[in-house]
């Protein structure tokens, strides 16, 4: 019939003792369907839902917790969570949930945000769970408010959903490290021609042999796919018009066939808000990341280790701390620069040449005192007159160089002296 389930259906039809999950998540792995327990009297799927707490049931829904990961998309890695996580204001977070979802092909999900937390600022994005989809949850939380909002590990974050369809489905999802591959031999008119090894080339930049990607059969070549998307294909197609304006045909013709192929196989890949790797995330931050607690910082003597963990863990300050010296110096490299340039070097040039000026300055006073017969007894022709009236000017501006180069200097020495004099007058 179809519908919505109730509490009543979804404590009979699910799966959440240890020893029945570890017998039956083989059979969603595989798809093997027809090896799914039923209900006796339904004669209905069961699904599987890992951590199962019969009192975050409601009339008909189910309260997700906050699982021991938060993901941030923004460094794209995955962040333990030791008891609490503040979610500063404008950030978005991803939660992972705590419980692990199997749905069977009769059965789809939703996940609707929670009151308390739109209450508090949090916005949360609405999730569908498709039929066979298993694994944990992934919802997207922003804070849309001004203030952090504290969110806690185990806390109720989501409503589960869970619809019965009118059929079993007749596409099923997969990882991508389960997709089959999809193989078709290049047409030998396009493999031959001069175009062929650009089109190669832009083929392995796109995709990066993942995806989409060339490879050698005996003397031919075939385009292999693996969980392709619409705009994959329309990116393949758009290779037609390179290809024809090279005088080659079929190319477009070939990627139908290709896309056609693809349909038969009725599966798509299996994504938690376009991430296809995130339980793969998990795995390797659990096994990569020991845990760093809030009293193990406080007790423990504070080492580069320690904070590099720390920022794996927890990101802001603690990032911040753990990278100062490869965020401090760039930044004092470059002040230092800024200050040579527009400081150092002006004066350190003005002291020189104000040393010229002084001496120039001595110079002129000995000429005016020769010339006044003061040191001895000198006749001075008009042209040195002259000489001695540049050299006095010149030497006179260099005075003032002098005073504006160590004005500064000057006036600090005069205050500190007259602090002084006050003091112990």
């Amino acid at each position: 019939m179809g519908g919505i389930l109730s509490s009543t259906t979804i404590r009979r039809l699910v799966i959440h003792e240890e020893k029945e999950i570890r017998e039956n998540i083989e059979i969603f792995k595989l798809r093997q369907w027809d090896r799914l327990p039923t209900d006796s009297d339904t004669r209905k799927y069961k699904f599987i839902i890992k951590d199962f707490d019969p009192l975050s049931l409601t009339p008909f829904s189910y309260d997700l917790s906050i699982g021991d990961h938060i993901f941030s998309s923004i460094d794209r890695r995955i962040k333990p969570i030791d008891n609490i996580y503040r979610v500063k204001p404008r950030e978005m977070i991803i939660i992972i949930s705590k419980e692990f979802i199997a749905l069977p092909p009769t059965y789809a999900a939703t996940v609707w945000p929670r009151f308390t937390l739109v209450r508090r600022g949090l916005f949360q994005s609405m999730v569908k769970i498709d039929p066979t989809w298993y694994g944990k949850l992934a919802v997207a939380l922003t804070n849309i408010s001004s203030s952090i909002v504290t969110i806690k590990k185990g806390e109720k974050f989501g409503t589960l959903i869970l619809y019965e369809l009118d059929c079993e489905t007749d596409i099923n999802l997969f990882k991508y490290n389960e997709l089959k591959e999809v193989s078709l031999t290049i047409p030998k008119n396009i493999k031959n021609s001069e175009i062929f090894l650009r089109i190669s080339r832009e083929i392995e930049k796109e995709w990066q042999s993942t995806r989409i990607f060339i490879r050698d059969k005996d003397e031919d070549k075939e385009l292999v796919i693996k969980g392709i998307k619409q705009e994959d294909f329309e990116k393949l197609k758009a290779l037609d018009k390179k290809i024809r304006r090279s005088g080659v045909k079929g190319w477009e013709e070939f990627i139908n066939q290709v896309k056609d192929e693809w349909v038969k196989k009725k599966t798509v890949e299996m994504e938690a808000l376009g991430m296809n790797n995130l339980e793969e995330l998990i795995g390797k931050e659990e096994k990569e990341i020991e845990v760093v607690t809030i009293e193990k910082v406080r007790e423990t003597k504070c080492s580069e280790e320690l904070l590099e963990k720390a920022a794996l863990q927890y990101g802001e300050p603690f990032d911040i701390i753990a990278n100062i010296k490869k965020y401090i110096e760039p930044l004092v490299e470059e002040k230092m620069a800024n200050i040579f340039a527009r400081d150092v070097i002006p004066k350190v040039f003005t002291f020189v040449i104000s040393v010229f000026g002084l001496l120039s300055l001595i110079v002129a006073i000995l000429a005016l005192l020769v010339r006044s017969g003061y040191l001895c007894k000198i006749s001075i022709e008009n042209y040195q007159t002259v000489i001695f009236y540049i050299i006095g000017i010149v030497g006179f501006c260099f005075l003032l160089a002098v005073i504006y180069v160590f004005g500064d200097l000057i006036i600090g020495k005069l205050k500190k002296i007259k602090r002084w004099i006050r003091k112990y007058r």
